[in-house]
């Protein structure tokens, strides 16, 4: 009885150090949006128009996602930073839905109040688009299911959208 006890506790504490694991993280992201994510930037992989379209490698891969990425779009008017990760590539459309409602739960109970959410479907100009979109002042967070480049296939990516009026 006492190792049945002592197993679940284990992997309780596991499961409960993983979520903590990927709430640090996120939080950490959001806490940087305000500074461009210069925390989590990495080398310069593209520069055009003189530095006014910028990305960068991510220092660091938030857990669950892949090919984590920087963006930065600047202007006279705006300047704008962008987290992006890769949730999931290559998936069906149900199962891109799913992902994408799972994301959303997660993501919903990591927010502080006073983030307006929203069910984003087909809009232009992609049809076949789902997600969700959470806004407040200048940050988005967007769950994004857009149509791949191959086949019927589908990927699920996370952007995290921080816009400057000048």
């Amino acid at each position: 009885m006492k190792a049945i006890y002592l197993i679940t506790i284990l992997l309780v504490s596991s499961i409960s150090n993983a979520q903590s694991g990927f709430e640090k993280q996120f939080r950490e992201i959001i806490s940087d949006t305000a500074n461009g994510f210069t925390h989590f930037s990495g080398d310069t992989i593209l520069n055009r128009r003189g530095g006014e379209l910028m990305q960068y490698a991510s220092l660091h891969t938030l857990e669950n996602t892949s090919k984590n990425s920087i963006a930065y779009f600047g202007g006279s008017i705006l300047s704008t930073y962008v987290y992006l990760a890769t949730i999931a590539e290559s998936v069906q459309q149900n199962e891109g839905v799913r992902i994408c409602d799972e994301w959303k739960n997660r993501i919903e109970i990591l927010l502080d109040s006073g983030f307006v959410v929203k069910k984003q479907i087909g809009q232009e100009p992609f049809p076949g688009q789902y997600g969700w979109r959470f806004s407040k002042g200048k940050l988005l967070i967007e769950i994004n299911m857009l149509p791949g480049e191959k086949n019927d296939m589908n990927r699920v990516s996370l952007g995290i959208i921080y816009t400057i009026i000048k």
